[in-house]
């Protein structure tokens, strides 16, 4: 009811009812320090957690070399429009090209868990897309990859997790 008249904006959050909107952040690292959203970049890892927003924060060398490389395989594809996804997906896909040609090559690197999530959903929309892991020789390299991500997705449904064990028992 404050703001009934227009917002009074200081960079993204209104002086007058609180409300944040995405623009105007002012971003330290990960975290907006006027609002306190939080951006899946400018992480500060510690100890497996983002010193910053506290966010869980895994080592890229939890996969192996090959699998860094297939998941960068998998994200050239979507970058590339390979999959229906939009321009969001498409640039999150764009830095994970990055993370993991960087972290295929030198094992080193760092995941946040919105990484792991968003590869976990991107890569059993691929495999179900060519007919599931297992079926056909293309998915079939994605098992054991897919079993590990769906693991460690936090946001793993139950139907993500029963889709990814009856992939990779096939």
């Amino acid at each position: 009811m404050a703001c009934l008249f227009g917002h009074k904006w200081n960079g993204c959050k209104c002086e007058k009812c609180g409300k944040a909107r995405d623009e105007g952040h002012n971003w330290n690292g990960c975290k907006c320090v006027t609002c306190g959203m939080v951006r899946n970049e400018g992480h500060q890892p510690d100890n497996g957690r983002c010193t910053l927003c506290g966010g869980k924060m895994l080592r890229a060398d939890v996969f192996t070399s090959e699998e860094m490389s297939l998941i960068g395989e998998l994200m050239l594809t979507i970058q590339g429009g390979g999959q229906q996804v939009g321009e969001k997906e498409k640039a999150h896909a764009s830095e994970l090209v990055k993370l993991s040609l960087q972290a295929s090559i030198t094992g080193d690197g760092w995941l946040s868990q919105e990484d792991i999530n968003f590869i976990s959903r991107m890569i059993m929309m691929y495999a179900s897309a060519l007919g599931g892991a297992g079926k056909h020789a293309e998915s079939a390299k994605y098992n054991t990859l897919i079993k590990k991500l769906v693991e460690m997705d936090e946001n793993a449904t139950p139907q993500m997790k029963m889709m990814a064990n009856l992939m990779t028992s096939l």
